[in-house]
């Protein structure tokens, strides 16, 4: 991902829930750090260049004073340890007060804010996104990869899982992070409060390709997401000329063991499906803008664009290239 994506990153600027709980509490939490770093700072200042006279009137005596003037020591040791008692106090205090706002802050993260509007599974592979829409009727159930669309305002519900090893899903804006565990599925939610682009990474060191498993949450107007889900629940528009048709038939013939186009012989589990990839505004998951010559690339090598992915070359005639490729960019 390039390097004004990754600044768009930011947990400390959030855009739903439960972000906001949760930066609020970073927020406090590094205020209170701040504060107490300071306080310790000047405490340990004025301990150092306090005169001896000063030390000796207030109460802190030692063990050749009290030999000298025949002033009982126990004394100066009750008054010296006045100002510890009063410092644990103080930190029980803020403690308590830290630990309490915390389990708050995971109390909302937990709990999301009335019921979904949306569930999507979330897939995990080395190294994308599967996406898997569902709301229960089979015939508005949809699979895309790396772009999530959601309505604003809608509570969107995640369930996580991984067929290979451990990964982190993580919107910084929307939300913190939540594993995606071989076998075992983790649950999360978030709620974008504004129409955008949030982006998201992988957290969990998950091999080769780790730094580019990037994501992206489109938060739509309620109409444009209505827009969008009744496209993604169609089958692939057929081909229109010559060109195409020739790309659709070498998709089938050389990709279709590993991709699916919904309404074509290509029926492949492994790969990302490519039903609508032409409305996705990225390819490798983040890795590249979606345009013509990067597309032509990937398809011909993408070893050479993103090492170790399970996609292998694929070395096809100048004229085939050119045709599958046209027919990608128009699944729209």
């Amino acid at each position: 991902m390039t390097l004004p994506v990754l600044l768009l990153q930011s947990f400390m600027t959030p855009a739903g829930q439960p972000a906001i709980d949760q930066a609020t509490l970073g927020w406090a939490l590094t205020v209170v750090a701040i504060l107490v770093v300071i306080v310790v700072a000047l405490l340990l200042l004025a301990g150092v260049f306090r005169k001896r006279s000063e030390s000796t009137a207030s109460g802190w005596r030692t063990v050749d004073d009290a030999r000298t003037d025949g002033t009982p020591l126990d004394r100066g040791i009750a008054s010296g340890m006045r100002p510890m008692y009063v410092g644990m106090a103080i930190t029980t205090v803020i403690l308590a007060a830290t630990f309490a706002a915390t389990a708050v802050a995971v109390a909302r993260t937990n709990r999301a804010n009335g019921s979904a509007n949306v569930t999507i599974h979330v897939i995990a592979h080395q190294w994308w996104w599967e996406a898997r829409y569902d709301d229960g009727i089979p015939a508005h159930s949809f699979v895309t990869a790396n772009e999530l669309h959601i309505p604003v305002n809608g509570v969107i519900r995640l369930t996580l899982s991984s067929p290979d090893v451990i990964h982190s899903f993580w919107i910084p804006e929307l939300a913190g992070k939540t594993d995606a565990i071989p076998g075992q599925r983790n649950v999360a939610w978030f709620q974008a409060k504004r129409v955008g682009r949030y982006w998201g990474q992988c957290a969990e060191y998950c091999g080769l390709q780790h730094a580019h498993m990037g994501s992206l949450v489109i938060a739509d107007s309620a109409p444009a997401y209505a827009q969008w889900v009744a496209a993604q629940t169609n089958a692939a528009a057929p081909p229109t000329d010559s060109i195409t048709q020739l790309g659709a038939r070498v998709f089938v013939r050389s990709c279709g063991a590993c991709h699916a186009v919904r309404g074509t012989e290509g029926l492949g589990v492994i790969g990302p499906d490519l039903t609508h990839v032409a409305s996705r505004g990225t390819i490798g998951a983040g890795l590249l803008p979606n345009t013509h010559e990067n597309l032509m690339q990937w398809v011909l090598n993408a070893q050479a664009l993103k090492p170790g992915v399970q996609m292998p070359p694929m070395p096809l005639p100048a004229n085939e290239l050119q045709a599958v490729v046209r027919y990608l960019e128009s699944l729209r």
